[in-house]
């Protein structure tokens, strides 16, 4: 079955998990598309317009991991519900 687009489209930073020590660097960073859309027979929302090219896994690149078993609730699902939801009513 093919996605519906939920309408929430927009452009952000393609490299979101790297740090960088300076502020232009960071604010120079190829932008991407955030098209959120789902697929009834799949739970989740997803990016419909992701650019896997746009990532670079070099000496900037951080990210981390959760143990989900020690979290009453991942960060990231907090964010997407407190920031995502309420543009998509």
């Amino acid at each position: 079955m093919s996605a519906i687009d939920l309408g929430y489209h927009v452009q952000v930073p393609g490299n979101v998990s790297r740090f960088f020590a300076l502020k232009d660097e960071a604010q120079n960073q190829p932008l991407g598309t955030v098209q959120l859309a789902w697929r009834p027979e799949d739970p989740y929302v997803f990016n419909m317009a992701f650019n896997p090219e746009l990532t670079r896994y070099d000496r900037h690149y951080c990210t981390s991991v959760v143990d989900i078993n020690r979290v009453i609730q991942l960060p990231t699902a907090t964010y997407f519900e407190n920031r995502i939801v309420p543009h998509l009513s």
